[in-house]
């Protein structure tokens, strides 16, 4: 396993990926980060963890029109399955905008810890 460090919305995060993978992972870091940067930059302040959700949710959307393209038909199953997904990741933001939580995965473990 490779660990591969990444940032997105300036938060630094460490990412394993196997041996050799570690180009696509920060190119598709990069890709999640363009978006990410785009919507605060749109939306002005906003909680992170809605912020990274709308990302996510923006390019499940791109991949959806592309697949729908491919096929000339929408998943309507595929469709309902994000609707779930994006509801429960939406109270799990919400958990983290009450104060349950910081952050996702693992952070940088350069940030200066409280006294």
């Amino acid at each position: 396993m490779a660990d591969v460090r990444i940032t997105v919305h300036g938060q630094k995060y460490s990412i394993r990926c196997d041996e050799g993978e570690e180009p696509r992972v920060e190119e598709l870091a990069a890709y999640f980060n363009a978006h990410v940067e785009r919507l605060a930059k749109e939306l002005g302040h906003v909680a992170e963890s809605r912020l990274l959700i709308l990302a996510g949710i923006t390019i499940c959307e791109e991949l959806f029109t592309a697949r729908s393209a491919e096929s000339g038909e929408f998943d309507k199953a595929l469709a309902e399955d994000l609707a779930r997904l994006a509801g429960r990741i939406e109270r799990c933001a919400d958990g983290l905008d009450g104060g349950l939580g910081g952050g996702l995965g693992d952070t940088d473990k350069d940030k200066p810890s409280a006294p």
